[in-house]
């Protein structure tokens, strides 16, 4: 059986509680094309994951 976990008693570390702090300063912004930009990010993601592979 999966172990569940308690998500409101995670210990942040320090650049973790950050981020979460800002979020909830209202300081994040949505995009307006958002299936635009994750795709741009998934692509650029895959992209970076094959340059450390080893060309034969």
């Amino acid at each position: 059986m999966k172990k569940k976990y308690d998500v409101f008693n995670l210990k942040l570390n320090k650049e973790e509680q950050e981020l979460l702090d800002s979020v909830e300063r209202g300081e994040w912004k949505s995009v307006k094309n958002y299936k635009k930009e994750a795709d741009f990010a998934r692509k650029a993601a895959v992209n970076f994951l094959r340059r450390g592979k080893t060309i034969k």
